[in-house]
């Protein structure tokens, strides 16, 4: 395990939306290592209230400026996925740690060029792939390595959400500032865990669609929707198992929040995670699995490591106590720059889903399976 010598760390943030301030900004604040000592935003009132509600001493609205301070050791990139690639770049290329949102850029291309910048200046680079910190995953991660299920033979992810359902554009929904639709916002959430599950993926066939084929302006104009709202993978991986991934931001309010579940199917057994956090906090750390002749799933006992201190009696209660763990969102990549845990997931777990998000796309476009290369770190 590498070790930057730091021993603090001096962040600065670059996004002042609700996202940043109740993940980021709150994970950071509780994590007794890290000092947050800068914010960027455009709007420097929203700024100013942020930087007063965590007393961050430094306000920019001019990231390029920010990523110059001599004040700041890493910077946390929370801004949409056409900003990314620049702001990284720009960070690295000043002897900055990044730790950035997924999907990691727009493109590949895009993508390989941060990871390889990050290697050559040999600096500390992960993408924020939350979902690994969920207990009910990592718990299953472990037991998948441990032999729990035995071969694997298939995975089924699917994440369904209804935050953007409806004809509202957002910035999620714009192509040249988002690259994809649920695809990329939530399909590369879905990949990385169908890949951290079973191993690398060798081939991809994509299917995604459009429901919604207006998207209404603030004016009230209406403009063509260029993104996906759903989408459906299917997955061959290097170890001769398959995988199905359905991502989708139309779902029903129904759900009440974003429904992510995880199936493992192996040659000695299963194991399941049905997790949301704003319907019912406690699926968290709720894990059901079955061996060998085991007729019914049952749950499967939680890690102390991961119910710890953890409030499970609602969704605020759990946000509050989950961003104190340094398992968890920007805690993993303080812990990292500590030299307390590898940096994963790296650029280089965000190029890999990269890769099969653009394979996803072609597959979409030309109708064909697409291979994806092997890995070469």
């Amino acid at each position: 395990m590498s070790s930057t010598g730091l021993k603090s760390v001096r962040v600065g943030v670059i996004g002042t939306s609700p996202f940043t301030d109740r993940f980021h900004l709150q994970s950071l604040s509780n994590h007794k290592g890290a000092q947050i000592t800068a914010i960027c935003g455009r709007n420097r009132t929203r700024a100013q209230e942020v930087a007063a509600k965590y007393r961050i001493p430094h306000i920019f609205t001019d990231w390029r400026e920010m990523v110059r301070s001599p004040e700041i050791d890493a910077v946390v990139v929370v801004t949409p996925n056409n900003l990314h690639h620049p702001q990284t770049m720009a960070a690295l290329e000043q002897g900055k740690h990044v730790f950035c949102e997924k999907p990691l850029a727009l493109d590949l291309r895009e993508a390989q060029e941060m990871y390889e910048a990050a290697q050559r200046a040999g600096l500390v680079h992960m993408t924020n792939f939350t979902f690994r910190g969920v207990p009910a995953f990592a718990h299953m991660k472990e037991l998948i390595d441990q032999g729990y299920v035995g071969n694997v033979y298939h995975i089924a992810v699917s994440f369904i959400g209804f935050f953007n359902r409806g004809d509202v554009m957002a910035w999620r929904r714009d192509r040249p500032q988002a690259g994809y639709g649920a695809l990329g916002d939530l399909g590369s959430h879905a990949v990385d865990m169908a890949r951290w599950m079973c191993g690398e993926i060798a081939r991809v066939s994509g299917h995604l669609a459009t429901v919604t084929p207006q998207l209404k302006l603030p004016d009230g104009a209406l403009v063509p929707n260029e993104t996906d709202d759903t989408c459906a993978l299917l997955l061959g991986f290097q170890s001769g198992a398959e995988g199905i991934i359905h991502a989708s931001w139309t779902g029903h309010s129904g759900l009440a929040g974003m429904l992510m579940r995880v199936e493992v199917h192996g040659s000695n057994g299963m194991l399941v995670a049905d997790t949301n956090r704003l319907a019912n906090p406690r699926s968290w750390i709720t894990l059901v699995g079955a061996q060998g002749d085991q007729v019914q799933a049952e749950p499967l006992p939680m890690p102390r490591l991961y119910t710890e201190g953890l409030d499970v009696t609602g969704e605020d209660a759990l946000v509050r106590t989950i961003t104190r763990k340094p398992w968890y969102a920007a805690q993993r990549f303080v812990e990292a720059l500590l030299g307390r845990r590898e940096p994963s997931p790296s650029f280089f777990d965000g190029v890999r889903v990269q890769e099969v998000l653009d394979g996803a796309y072609r597959s979409h476009r030309q109708g064909r399976w697409v291979e994806i290369s092997p890995a070469a770190p």
